[in-house]
C-alpha cells in the first residue's frame, strides 16, 4: 500500500518555480486533495477510471513520438503531434523516477480545439488521480478529455 502523500510537501513542489515555471495548480485555490477529490467525483458520475484515461493518453503520446514532430491523425476529426524538450520532471508526490519534457498536442479539427499534456501529467492522472488545478496550462477537465476521446470506445489507431 502506498503511504499518503505529505500535503504540504506536495502542494509546495506544485506552486510555480519549484518543478516547472508556472506550477500545477493554476489559479485554484483548492489544496491538491480537494482538486483530486472533485475529479473524482467527475470520473465516478461518468463511469470513467483515470487508468483507463492514461492508457488512452499514453497510446495517443506514443503516435505522436512515432510522428517525429508531425501531425499524425488520431481519428477522423483529431490529431496530435508532440514536442520534446531536453531534460526530465520530477514528480511533485515524489515517485521515483523522471519524466521526459515533452508535451503532447491533441487538435479536434473542426473546433479547432486544443488540448495538452505532458507525459508527468499522464503519470500523475494514472497514480495520483490528478489532472492539476484549474487555470494550469497542463489542466485536463476530466470531462472534456472524455468528451474529446471517447475512452472507453477510442479506436485503436
Amino acid at each position: 500500500m502506498k503511504q499518503a502523500p505529505d500535503w504540504s510537501v506536495v502542494q509546495e513542489r506544485m506552486r510555480p518555480g519549484r518543478l516547472t515555471r508556472d506550477g500545477m495548480l493554476g489559479n485554484d485555490a483548492r489544496p491538491p486533495a480537494e482538486i483530486i477529490d472533485a475529479d473524482a467525483a467527475a470520473l465516478a458520475r461518468a463511469g470513467v477510471t483515470c487508468r483507463e484515461i492514461a492508457e488512452r493518453l499514453h497510446r495517443i503520446t506514443e503516435l505522436a513520438r512515432k510522428a517525429l514532430g508531425n501531425p499524425v491523425e488520431i481519428a477522423p476529426a483529431l490529431e496530435a503531434w508532440m514536442e520534446e524538450g531536453m531534460g526530465r520532471m520530477s514528480c511533485p508526490f515524489g515517485d521515483p523516477g523522471r519524466w521526459p519534457k515533452a508535451v503532447t498536442y491533441l487538435r479536434h479539427r473542426p473546433t479547432g480545439r486544443l488540448l495538452q499534456w505532458s507525459d508527468l501529467g499522464i503519470h500523475m492522472i494514472e497514480e495520483h488521480g490528478f489532472f492539476e488545478g484549474k487555470g494550469s496550462a497542463f489542466r485536463i477537465q476530466p470531462e472534456e478529455i472524455m468528451g474529446q476521446i471517447d475512452v472507453k470506445h477510442a479506436d485503436e489507431s
